[in-house]
């Protein structure tokens, strides 16, 4: 599968309906909520194309969208337990269509352990954006910073705002995304087998080409994944790591591309 890298000033694409409905997942990342997709811009881009709020109700040839809850400070494996119910019931009621996961930053890796776990059997598309795949230093740094031992913890506590109490509250999820090193999470996901599914990787590259402030570029390419190596798409967008309204954009580039190279693949049979 090919690579492809675009521009900020990504033009606008417009999907129109089709016979099969898809069911896209909305995943928030660290600090995130449900929420975070609509105060960005996304939920409107979808909408503006067709997408339609899940109401958890069967639809037929109707493309939808949901924007879930997890508890976003708490480890991949708690987040994880909160998820898979709510991707069951997603599939019991669109058992028909192909169902498409999105995960921004901690997100995203949330996500791809449900596919790892294959939770519900027509997971067809993992998109992620800006997500630590390998790990970021961000992680180690608030561990650090958690971690600092009295009397300067005193300090911390009531003179650092809610830095401190955001870092003790996360720590969890920080060992979760330490770069990978045996008996650490990403060590042991990234080694998993991945079914056959499309895998997509929106790719921040902040300033110096790096990665963002919060997670390096590399990190964010899944084809860094052992498991995953040369079957990753990516999509590189000079942006920082918060949500954008054109990520909806991205989202839509990348279920056209989907489209597009499967009735290519129709046609030559």
């Amino acid at each position: 599968m090919k690579a492809w890298r675009v521009c900020l000033a990504l033009p606008l694409f417009v999907i129109s309906t089709i016979s099969q409905a898809d069911t896209m997942v909305l995943i928030h990342g660290y600090l995130g909520d449900a929420f975070s997709w609509e105060n960005s811009g996304v939920s409107t881009v979808l909408q503006q194309n067709g997408w339609q709020r899940g109401r958890f109700q069967r639809q037929v040839n109707t493309n939808q969208f949901y924007s879930i809850n997890l508890p976003s400070a708490a480890s991949i494996a708690v987040q994880a337990n909160y998820l898979r119910p709510i991707l069951t019931r997603i599939s019991q009621w669109h058992p028909q269509d192909r169902l498409i996961l999105v995960g921004h930053s901690a997100g995203g890796v949330v996500a791809r352990l449900m596919v790892v776990e294959k939770v519900v059997p027509n997971i067809d598309t993992l998109i992620t954006i800006a997500s630590p795949h390998v790990g970021t230093p961000r992680a180690a740094q608030a561990l650090d910073y958690a971690d600092t031992g009295l009397p300067f913890s005193l300090f911390q506590w009531f003179f650092s705002n809610d830095l401190y109490h955001k870092s003790r509250a996360g720590a969890g999820l920080f060992l979760d995304l330490l770069a990978p090193r045996p008996g650490n999470l990403l060590y042991w996901l990234n080694a998993q087998a991945h079914p056959q599914i499309h895998y997509y990787s929106i790719i921040r590259k902040f300033s110096m080409g790096r990665g963002d402030q919060m997670v390096p570029s590399f990190s964010q390419d899944m084809n860094n994944v052992p498991a995953l190596r040369g079957r990753s798409g990516t999509l590189v967008m000079d942006l920082t790591h918060t949500l954008q309204p054109v990520d909806g954009q991205n989202i839509l580039l990348i279920l056209r591309q989907i489209k597009q190279s499967q009735g290519t693949k129709v046609a030559a049979r």
